[in-house]
């Protein structure tokens, strides 16, 4: 028999339960979970995310109060992530205003508002914004002494965080040496070169230094290449027609051997940059352009440099490096290492089938730990459509191959030969290239591929639109390499030059490509192409799932006829991109500055 307070108790726990099914219905159509819910006691109510609003300032969110709320999560919506919500922002007020809201990240998001109170929340609707709405949040960079002709954005280069670029000028000419120098504004030294630095503090982008050779001189070229270490803090910066007689690491010579070409590496101490290493090759000779490519391992301490009119006829690792007798640009490829202190030639690479004009160290990449890398010959003149056949002939004139080196056991040796399945006849495939973090994803630039296809892993085999350009994505499995994509522009036309440049991000999932001859006067992400502004330049993200697909088609915020927007970067998680435009016009200096036409070829880089 049950006594009065038994009762009670039963009487009240089925009023709960009744109310717990009478709560406010409110205006969203968002959805609740509780965990005590009471006439008092329940969790908050339901609201709209109403309005969004991108600025120059950044995004500005805001939503209708959620009754009961004491705290609001902002979401970006990531079905990977607990309750899909990538948190953007949390706060106790119905709006968030972030300075921080990069393009490529929110490119084709849904936003959502999570009100939470002890006894469970509220999820708000979804809300999405276009492409072209972003378009205020492209961030458009100036060097602090903008200049004619200078070509600001020549190369470019993210650290992994995206929060650090470098951006090389190869024809400005001021005769400043060293870091920071006040004779930036002169022009007595003509195609000297210069790199600079800028770093992101979380709200906005600054100009950290002003970088030239310590040897500066006339036509040196210096920022042709830059490329950064993963976190930002090491850099090298080739100048592949510096012309001293030089030979390793750290030595000096008179100026007797022209256009031979050097490499210089320097560290950021948390404080101050500061030159590390002046490098040239341990066999220096005139006309080599040593540093025509350069690449860097995540950590800094291995670096890749390319000298694609390197002229010996040995072929494979560290062979005979002499040049008589000499075989015009056949090109090579050398291996530095560095134990944290001193930088050191490790390796002198051939191709396994050196031969004149074959421009092997076009381009070079190297995987995160600097033990796999990949080098392209963008004129090499094999016919072959098959990896580690035919390497023998030379049936097709620049048609292009990469190879694929592997160091193991303290040894450098060669794993592939790669050819596309449409091997063409002056394609140059193999004029870029780049690695995923693990070494095991490849991809490959052919600017000069002239299919008219317009779609992925179709329509290979046709050359109606001359030198439209193709990328193409290999993997390496127990079995091998293979092919798994050939990806053409969704907007491809004849001179397009699409992957002049590719970059992977660290997973190999998102690929960037630069085609400095698209010819569309488009603004922004995804907007109307057309063929009405001659070589303005564009760059495409391509993303893989299940498949590869084209996310976004990028182009400048202020788009101009040959303008040859194009060069690239990405972070290593893909969310970031950086573009240089090197035949930009404005005479405009810093960040987000107005744009005008009054500095021919000045250049200019784009975040997004």
């Amino acid at each position: 028999m049950l006594n009065v307070s038994a009762k009670y108790k039963i009487t009240t726990l089925f009023m709960i339960i009744v109310l717990s099914g009478c709560g406010d219905s409110g205006n969203g159509s968002g959805t609740s979970t509780n965990s005590n819910i009471g006439s008092k006691n329940q969790a908050p109510s339901r609201f709209n995310l109403e309005d969004i609003v991108i600025s120059t300032e950044g995004a500005k969110f805001k939503w209708g109060e959620s009754t009961g709320a004491n705290s609001y999560t902002l979401c970006r919506k990531n079905q990977q992530m607990k309750d899909d919500c990538d948190a953007i922002d949390s706060t106790n007020k119905t709006q968030s205003s972030l300075e921080n809201f990069g393009v490529l990240e929110n490119l084709s998001s849904q936003f959502f508002v999570i009100a939470k109170n002890d006894f469970g929340q509220q999820v708000s609707n979804e809300k999405s914004i276009s492409s072209q709405s972003l378009t205020p949040r492209i961030q458009y960079i100036k060097p602090f002494n903008t200049g004619k002709g200078d070509e600001f954005g020549f190369s470019v280069s993210l650290s992994r965080d995206g929060k650090t670029l470098a951006i090389g000028a190869p024809e400005e000419s001021s005769n400043a040496t060293g870091i920071n120098s006040s004779d930036s504004d002169n022009d007595s030294l003509t195609y000297a070169g210069a790199a600079y630095l800028f770093r992101f503090d979380g709200s906005k982008w600054d100009q950290q230094a002003y970088i030239k050779a310590s040897n500066t001189d006339e036509f040196s070229w210096f920022g042709m290449s830059v490329d950064l270490s993963a976190d930002g803090n090491t850099l090298a910066v080739a100048a592949p027609t510096e012309s001293t007689n030089a030979k390793g690491v750290n030595n000096s010579g008179p100026s007797s051997a022209t256009n031979s070409g050097a490499v210089y590496i320097y560290s950021y101490d948390g404080s101050n940059w500061a030159q590390q290493a002046f490098i040239k090759a341990s066999n220096t000779d005139s006309g080599d352009l040593f540093g025509n490519s350069i690449d860097l391992s995540a950590d800094g301490k291995t670096l890749a440099v390319g000298a694609t009119e390197e002229a010996s006829t040995s072929t494979g690792i560290n062979q005979d490096q002499g040049n008589s007798p000499s075989i015009t640009d056949a090109g090579a490829v050398y291996l530095f290492r560095s134990d944290g202190i001193n930088w050191s030639q490790e390796a002198y690479i051939k191709a396994s089938n050196t031969d004149g004009d074959d421009r092997f160290g076009e381009s070079v990449a190297l995987s995160e730990d600097g033990n796999t890398l990949a080098v392209g010959a963008s004129q090499e003149r094999s016919s072959s459509t098959e990896i580690d056949v035919g390497e023998s002939n030379n049936d097709l004139v620049d048609a292009g191959a990469v190879y694929v080196f592997q160091f193991s056991n303290r040894n450098w040796t060669q794993q592939a030969y790669i050819k596309p399945l449409n091997t063409g006849s002056r394609d140059l495939f193999g004029v870029s290239v780049s690695l995923s973090q693990d070494g095991k994803t490849l991809a490959v630039g052919a600017s000069k591929e002239s299919s008219n296809s317009n779609e992925i892993n179709i329509g290979a085999n046709n050359n109606s639109a001359q030198d439209s350009g193709a990328a193409y994505i290999f993997r390496l499995s127990d079995s091998g390499w293979s092919q798994q994509a050939y990806i053409k522009a969704s907007n491809g036309g004849a001179g397009d030059s699409f992957g002049g440049t590719v970059m992977l991000s660290e997973d190999g999932k998102s690929l960037a490509v630069g085609a400095r001859g698209e010819d569309s006067n488009a603004i922004g992400a995804n907007g109307n192409d057309n063929n009405t502004l001659a070589e303005s330049g564009a760059a495409y993200v391509f993303r893989f799932g299940s498949r590869w697909s084209q996310e976004a088609y990028i182009k400048a915020s202020n788009s101009g006829r040959d303008d040859l927007f194009g060069s690239i970067s990405l972070s290593g998680d893909g969310k970031a991109l950086a573009v240089g435009s090197i035949e930009e016009d404005s005479d405009s200096t810093g960040i987000n500055s107005q744009d005008n036409d009054q500095s021919e070829d000045s250049g200019a880089a784009y975040i997004f």
